[in-house]
């Protein structure tokens, strides 16, 4: 199986325990200490601010549908039933808010989950504005 960012998440699971079986049991042990450990050191620096609102977002290929569940200044968490892939570039348009104009969020895909995707945004969009705009919605 070829290592890239286009693995469907199927694939992804199948594999990695094909890798963690044929580990030795002091080897899974490490590597779930090394995973929890990384865990927190990647626990949530940004508060989520918890919406429900639809959205577009747009791959390479298409424009969909979603509903915006949560946002922060570093990402959102998309429902969605699309499948998508770990790394796929999303742009997310916002809806107007009382007298302010759309705005394009930019990331990528970081997580996928049965219920949607989460989306890390690059460091120069402008979340933080629309994060304060959802606010004081």
């Amino acid at each position: 199986m070829a290592t890239n960012n286009k693995i469907n998440t199927t694939d992804l699971t199948s594999r990695l325990f094909e890798l963690i079986d044929s580990m030795s049991d002091k080897d899974k042990m490490e590597l779930l200490k090394n995973l929890e450990d990384k865990k927190k050191e990647r626990a949530r620096a940004q508060l989520r601010k918890l919406c429900c609102m639809e959205v577009n977002f747009s791959d390479e290929n298409q424009t969909h549908k979603g509903f915006l569940h949560d946002i922060s200044d570093s990402g959102a968490f998309i429902t969605t039933e699309q499948l998508f892939h770990l790394g796929d570039k999303i742009s997310i348009t916002m809806p107007e808010f009382s007298g302010t104009e759309k705005s394009v969020l930019v990331g990528e895909i970081e997580r996928i989950a049965k219920d949607g995707i989460g989306i890390q945004f690059y460091t120069d969009t402008k979340e933080a504005d629309i994060k304060s705009q959802i606010e004081n919605e």
